[in-house]
């Protein structure tokens, strides 16, 4: 773990984010590393391994274990028209594949939505024109805002209860949660409350979305990546859009952030506040990389966490 912790100290020496916290999981057997404090100041608190920071689009997989719940209940259809389970949604061309894989053609920023109302925003997405669903891949919040949904309207029911009731509950993950206290603060001024601008303005409006806004541990993702690695399937491990790039059914795969020794078969998710999580199956490994990396302010690109990522991944498999 030298060179671990060499790497850590480094990227706060040099200010990509104050602390860090990062949890590996080899064959069951867990260990972690932390390093830092909540924010510059060294007079505030310590990072701990139960530090619960805001993972931003790391909720992503949650909605998309989720929608593979409901797939294997056959509760919904990868080819389902999205219109089947919500109508007043406008697009009858997009289907659920369409929004597991960012193929959907909506390429409306959330983000531009963030003075407007939840029901607002609801109301724009819905009727944004979708570009020929499924002819290109282009990552957005708004795919994983409709599929959370349609994952409500499906079971009838808010997506927090949902999360809890069938992956927080049943896996002991305690510290997750879209109503945090005292989590670490993602940005001078912003602190339990979602980073992201459309999922703050949700939140402020007492309702969990699927694209952002969840809080959680470095321990408790661990949890809920072992238990994904022990039923992935084609779904987490195989391309699924051909031709256009490549990313599984919400979930992203074997991209350069996961290492160079990666395997095809590596998946994962990032987290624009500097979070991310990581499953190699073949190797039977799950890491977990927690930072805030977006304090006390938005660094003008994601180049330096990026390169975090991939070296932090290449000296735990070295």
């Amino acid at each position: 773990m030298i060179k671990l912790d060499t790497l850590v100290e480094d990227e706060i020496r040099g200010r990509t984010f104050p602390g860090c916290v990062i949890g590996i999981s080899r064959n069951g057997v867990r260990d972690f590393f932390t390093c830092g404090y909540e924010t510059y100041d060294e007079h505030s608190p310590m990072i701990t391994t139960n530090s619960v920071y805001d993972l931003a689009s790391v909720t992503k997989s949650i909605t998309a274990t989720l929608a593979h719940q409901l797939m294997d209940e056959k509760l919904i259809s990868f080819d389902d028209q999205v219109q089947v389970h919500l109508p007043e949604y406008a697009s009858k061309e997009s289907l659920i594949r369409h929004l597991l894989t960012y193929t959907l053609g909506n390429r409306l920023p959330l983000a531009s939505l963030a003075e407007r109302t939840p029901a607002a925003i609801i109301e724009a997405v819905f009727h944004e024109k979708c570009h020929s669903p499924g002819s290109e891949f282009s990552y957005s919040n708004a795919p994983a805002l409709i599929m959370g949904l349609v994952i409500e309207r499906t079971l009838g029911a808010s997506f927090e209860k949902i999360a809890d009731d069938r992956i927080f509950v049943p896996l002991q993950m305690r510290s997750a949660t879209f109503t945090p206290q005292g989590a670490v603060p993602s940005t001078d001024g912003v602190r339990d409350i979602p980073h992201d601008e459309s999922a703050r303005v949700f939140a402020r409006g007492g309702k969990a979305v699927g694209h952002a806004g969840l809080f959680a541990s470095a321990p408790d993702l661990l949890s809920f990546l072992e238990d994904t690695m022990s039923h992935a399937d084609d779904r987490h491990t195989t391309n699924h859009i051909p031709g256009l790039g490549v990313t599984a059914l919400g979930w992203e795969l074997d991209q350069a952030w996961m290492g160079e020794r990666r395997s095809p078969r590596t998946f994962g998710k990032t987290g624009y506040t500097g979070t991310s999580i990581l499953i190699n199956p073949d190797r039977n490994q799950a890491v977990v990389i927690l930072s805030n990396r977006t304090y006390p302010r938005r660094p003008h690109d994601t180049s330096e966490i990026m390169r975090f990522r991939r070296r932090v991944h290449d000296s735990i498999r070295a």
